[in-house]
């Protein structure tokens, strides 16, 4: 099978990756095997019994590790932390992929793809690595919500760059999720000073701990949010805020801060 029409399997199995996530909790609630998708300490006789059965394909995390379930037996394919692009979410993701379409790609397929596929533009996707830097564009995330989403999926506290277009909407939450989830945060945009005044107004603010730092350059803003971070830190744009103020929509400013990062020198 040539790459291509593996990455349209896996790209049409990651799209429907919810529904058979779904699918599979429901078998799980219904045969009180909800833990199949989630982590083992050992395999259960159940599911070989379930899948047999019931002829369906079922994965599941042992030891970080996903695994598939075919008709009795059991392999695994994979530590979770190898998986490319972060987040529990995706791992779910993956697994539901992996019972979707196991049987018609090889496991060494499986991971190449897991290990290589950067995600989708503008949606936690990753860049490149500078200097021990990862920079990740999910400019998507027009709202405080899925900037708050973003912050739990990576492994790390990152240094985020935030503001856009004012919606009016509250900040409060933002303030509190960027400092105990976050480096430090980089604004600009015509919210950028609210968003300040939402995490200096935290309970959790420490200005000895967490940067704030307000500039008008978006491009200014990528560099400084580089410099403040060093091997092992993760750069995010991650707004929080619409992006009418300054691009015409997400996908132009998503655009334009990766030309940006693929632009700097190491």
């Amino acid at each position: 099978m040539y790459l291509a029409e593996l990455d349209m399997h896996l790209e049409h199995a990651l799209c429907v990756a919810q529904f058979v996530y779904i699918f599979l909790i429901v078998e799980a609630l219904r045969y009180d095997l909800f833990y199949i998708v989630h982590r083992l300490t050992s395999f259960p006789a159940g599911i070989s019994a379930l899948d047999r059965e019931r002829q369906i394909f079922v994965a599941y995390m042992q030891y970080e590790i996903l695994c598939r379930a075919d008709h009795g037996a059991s392999e695994a394919y994979m530590e979770s932390s190898d998986i490319r692009i972060p987040g529990v979410h995706n791992v779910e993701n993956y697994l539901a992929a992996l019972a979707a379409v196991g049987d018609l790609i090889t496991r060494e397929q499986f991971v190449e793809v897991a290990k290589t596929f950067p995600g989708v533009p503008h949606r936690m996707e990753y860049l490149r690595t500078i200097n021990g830097v990862k920079f990740y564009n999910d400019s998507i995330a027009s709202s405080p919500t899925r900037t708050i989403a973003g912050l739990h999926a990576l492994p790390v506290p990152p240094i985020v760059i935030l503001g856009g277009h004012d919606k009016h909407i509250p900040f409060d939450t933002l303030g509190d999720e960027l400092c105990l989830h976050a480096k430090a945060a980089v604004l600009c945009g015509e919210t950028a000073e609210r968003i300040a005044a939402a995490i200096k107004a935290s309970k959790h603010y420490d200005p000895e701990r967490f940067p704030v730092i307000v500039l008008d350059n978006f491009r200014s803003a990528v560099q400084v949010a580089y410099g403040l971070g060093g091997s092992g830190d993760i750069v995010t744009l991650s707004p929080a805020c619409s992006s009418f103020d300054r691009f015409k929509n997400f996908e132009e400013r998503g655009n334009i801060f990766r030309e940006i990062v693929m632009g700097m020198e190491p």
